[in-house]
Order: structure tokens, then C-alpha cells, then sequence
């Protein structure tokens, strides 16, 4: 067979538990948190972008 059959373990990204509790959790809400309080919402036409002054809330905040 010519198929690699042992899939290599990545070595670009350390894997995080994010347990409740553990700093690595407390970053990510945090940071969640942060970029998630609103969407700013640019009208697109063709190549031409304009941003808006409306802000939309989040979904879960509806």
C-alpha cells in the first residue's frame, strides 16, 4: 500500500483543554466577549465597500 496510514501528529499549533476555570479559557471568553458585543454591518456593491454607522446586535442578545 501506498498510502501514509499513521496520521502525524501537528506540531504548528499547541492544543488548549480550556477547562473551565484554566487561563487559556478565561483569554478565549474574554476575547469572545470583546469582538462578539457588536457587528458592524458594510454595504457591499461590485468592487465598492461603504461602511455603515449601524451597528447590529448580536444574535443571542435578541
Amino acid at each position: 500500500m501506498d498510502a501514509v496510514t499513521v496520521v502525524p501528529r501537528p506540531a504548528n499549533a499547541p492544543v488548549h483543554p480550556y477547562v473551565p476555570g484554566s487561563p487559556e479559557r478565561e483569554l478565549l471568553v474574554g476575547r469572545l466577549a470583546e469582538i462578539s458585543s457588536a457587528v458592524e454591518a458594510a454595504v457591499v456593491t461590485g468592487p465598492v465597500e461603504s461602511p455603515t454607522d449601524h451597528r447590529y446586535p448580536r444574535m443571542a442578545d435578541r
